[in-house]
């Protein structure tokens, strides 16, 4: 429980226990307040950018990202990023995801009481304590900033403050936010090398015995590929449409329309046509029912140059072909997440066929 005399006493600056909060890293300056401040709210969605870079960035201890949860949920939220993860997820499921606002952090306080004492102001990770509990050091603004550039002085107190009290850390901790978070060297509880700081301390125990575990599968002689299919075995796939005029659409990824150049096109039908695969050097026996594909994509008939073309993606010693298929995985994790796009590209090991992986139910031609 934060002591109101000591808060009083250190001008605001106070430690602060927070309880289970949810596994990702809040290690950063993270701005929270106990009510909606509306001109603070309007500085950092406007002019966030702005501050870090003037301030955060060139603190001593300074980290990557300021923390404005709004912006951050609005990130979370946004279709196209749902989308790219979660291809399979419906209009309405993506209208469900709450918002996420500058107080929600507040209900994870170990104790409830003290969010009368928390307004606006910024939180500092210092240490996680074992049983769910992480602390942090609380710093206020004052509330009777005008401006953005008092806002900012305000902000550059803070910092000041903080640095006073970090000092006598053995060193600041590296940190990041949210998914995909750099990797940084740091050590775990038994003097090994740990990759993952971006979690908590029990998620980083978990990680490190899993990263154990696939060690000591693959010294047994387990390829990683065999691996990572046992991970994602339950992606969701979508079935994959070719219609009457040719356009090819994922239905079940909210009805998606996959676009290709005609030849590129006319290279993954063929594929498609092919489930047992084709093997590239036996690629020029295919040659014609390419350019059958093709003139079925473009009706008015073949062109020299189009011949020359077609010529090359069916000659085992050019490297068309190889070209044409790296468009084709392009075209698919430009839509979505790559362990579900390899589902849907042309693959295969050398010299063995080069096939579509997705199974053959899956691929319906509307004739």
């Amino acid at each position: 429980m934060i002591d109101y005399a000591d808060l009083k006493n250190s001008g605001g600056h106070c430690l602060v226990n927070f309880k289970d909060l949810p596994d990702i890293n809040l290690r950063g300056s993270i701005y929270i307040e106990n009510a909606y401040h509306k001109k603070f709210n309007r500085y950092l969605r406007w002019w966030g950018w702005l501050l870090w870079k003037v301030f955060f960035n060139r603190y001593k201890y300074g980290w990557p990202e300021l923390t404005y949860i709004p912006s951050l949920s609005k990130k979370l939220k946004k279709r196209s990023y749902v989308r790219y993860l979660f291809p399979f997820m419906s209009d309405e499921q993506l209208r469900r995801i709450p918002d996420i606002n500058t107080t929600d952090l507040l209900d994870y306080l170990e104790d409830p009481d003290d969010v009368r004492f928390l307004k606006a102001g910024f939180l500092f990770f210092k240490k996680e304590k074992g049983n769910g509990l992480t602390v942090f050091e609380y710093y206020p603004l004052d509330e009777d900033i005008s401006n953005l550039f008092m806002f900012g002085y305000g902000i550059s107190n803070i910092l000041e403050s903080h640095e006073y009290f970090k000092k006598d850390d053995e060193e600041p901790e590296p940190s990041r936010l949210g998914h995909g978070a750099a990797l940084f060297k740091m050590q775990s509880g038994d003097g090994t090398e740990s990759k993952f700081p971006s979690f908590c301390e029990k998620t980083q125990a978990k990680l490190m015995l899993f990263r154990k575990q696939i060690d000591e599968l693959q010294k047994c002689g387990v390829p990683m590929e065999l691996l990572e299919n046992i991970l994602h075995e339950n992606d969701q796939l979508s079935r994959l449409v070719i219609k009457k005029d040719n356009r090819i659409f994922l239905p079940d990824y909210d009805n998606m329309e996959i676009k290709m150049e005609p030849l590129v096109k006319a290279v993954y039908m063929l594929f498609l046509r092919h489930p047992e695969g084709i093997v590239f050097k036996e690629l020029p026996d295919y040659r014609e029912e390419l350019a059958t594909i093709y003139i079925r994509l473009r009706p008015y008939g073949l062109t020299e140059r189009v011949k020359k073309s077609i010529e090359d993606v069916t000659d085992p010693m050019s490297n068309s072909i190889n070209e044409k298929c790296t468009r084709i995985r392009n075209t698919f994790t430009e839509k979505f997440n790559d362990h579900l796009a390899r589902h849907y590209c042309v693959d295969g090991q050398r010299g063995f066929p080069k096939r579509v992986a997705l199974p053959a139910d899956m691929v319906i031609w509307e004739e």
